[in-house]
């Protein structure tokens, strides 16, 4: 899937979809990153992929360090 937010930006994975049936868009997170909230098929779990680093983050990973980051 292409997207142009903020950058053009391709996501293809074949054991993930973009989350939300496809129509979560990319955003900057808490990091500066740019993440995309995707699922993975097999294992029914959502995680936020970052395209500068080409890793997944679990949900619970991702919000635990966005949270130390905003309450240190």
């Amino acid at each position: 899937m292409k997207f142009d937010y903020p950058r053009e930006l391709s996501f293809a994975h074949p054991d993930y979809e973009v989350g939300c049936g496809g129509t979560e868009e990319p955003f900057i997170g808490f990091t500066g990153q740019t993440f995309l909230y995707v699922w993975h098929k097999e294992r029914k779990e959502h995680y936020y992929y970052c395209f500068e680093e080409d890793m997944f983050w679990g949900e619970k990973e991702y919000h635990q360090l966005e949270n130390k980051a905003f309450n240190p």
